[in-house]
């Protein structure tokens, strides 16, 4: 993981530089906002501790254009309310000792995983499937392979009505079973974008977080759409 630190306070930048030292984490810490720009510009920044107090910084809409891969943390102040509030996902009071730092790391990395799991890309458009795995299969059972995708055609549907009706249920456990359960037929029939996205979501804790943030929901429908196009062609292909 790769941390951005922004303190104009000097002794609070000593000890979170020795915390960050201990642990053998890498690290900038900086004490200006166009420090920390050129750091976000120029590198992946996964969590960042910034005072809000920091010398240029001003907290504006332009601000989500550096870093949305990012966690942030507000350091020594409660997070605000109001529009921007969202921008920060916690507060970080400066901890005591690295036993408390400790913590605070495994808070974080929970967090960030959320975050990159969830804020899942909705693609629309490209190819969805496995190509070459269809293409070995079809050498071997061209009819075999338009079965699976008939199955597809009947199960697909009812495995995206049945994960909305959980949704609707905040049951995150069920959900994880079920997409569990789904991603095994999209990945036999070759539907690899669904089979990853399923995979994908399985890793997810099962807090309140996976029911909250369901946009993972909308990219599944929309690789599904695609992948159910891309299938009615390859079976009309096959078919010839």
């Amino acid at each position: 993981m790769n941390f951005l630190v922004i303190e104009p306070n000097p002794e609070s930048r000593q000890l979170l530089a020795e915390y960050f030292r201990y642990f053998a984490l890498n690290v900038w810490i900086g004490d200006s906002w166009d420090f920390g720009v050129a750091r976000l510009k120029d590198n992946l920044i996964d969590v960042c501790l910034i005072n809000p107090e920091t010398p240029g910084f001003l907290l504006t809409e332009e601000s989500h254009n550096f870093g949305t891969e990012t966690l942030w943390f507000m350091l020594g102040q409660h997070c605000p309310a109001g529009s921007l509030s969202a921008f920060w996902h916690d507060s970080f009071a400066l901890p005591a000792d690295l036993q408390g730092f400790q913590e605070w790391l495994q808070l974080a990395q929970d967090a960030l995983k959320r975050k990159r799991l969830l804020n899942l890309p909705i693609v629309w458009e490209g190819d969805c499937l496995d190509r070459e795995l269809i293409r070995t299969r079809t050498e071997i059972d061209v009819v075999l392979v338009t079965s699976m995708i008939d199955l597809f055609w009947i199960e697909g549907p009812k495995a995206i009505d049945q994960l909305t009706d959980l949704l609707a249920q905040c049951d995150a456990e069920k959900i994880k079973n079920y997409l569990h359960k789904i991603k095994g037929m999209f990945f036999n029939v070759g539907a690899l974008r669904l089979g990853q996205i399923c995979e994908r979501l399985e890793q997810l804790p099962v807090d309140g977080s996976f029911i909250e943030h369901h946009e993972w929901l909308k990219s599944l429908k929309v690789s599904f759409a695609l992948t159910y196009e891309q299938l009615i062609e390859l079976h009309e292909s096959l078919s010839v």
